[in-house]
């Protein structure tokens, strides 16, 4: 989780993370990065244009916690809804 104030950095990537990205794209662990870009949420306002995008059913709850409920940490783009 970041904070409001967090500009976009390289993090690394959480072992189990690693382990589903692996079986997603089936491949060895070996070949799964260690580290991934994260967009911090200061460099999301910055834009002049954002776009997000909700796959599937399975996002469904993801979408109502970032559109209707209030703004929560655990779904940074809710901070858009101010």
């Amino acid at each position: 989780m970041s904070a409001i104030s967090a500009e976009s950095r390289i993090t690394k990537l959480a072992y189990d993370t690693r382990v589903q990205l692996s079986s997603r794209w089936n491949i060895p662990l070996a070949e799964v990065p260690e580290r991934a870009l994260t967009m911090g949420i200061s460099t999301l306002f910055q834009s002049s244009n954002v776009l997000v995008l909700f796959t599937g059913v399975s996002r469904s709850r993801a979408l109502e916690m970032c559109l209707e409920k209030s703004v929560n940490h655990m779904f940074p783009v809710s901070a858009f809804q101010k």
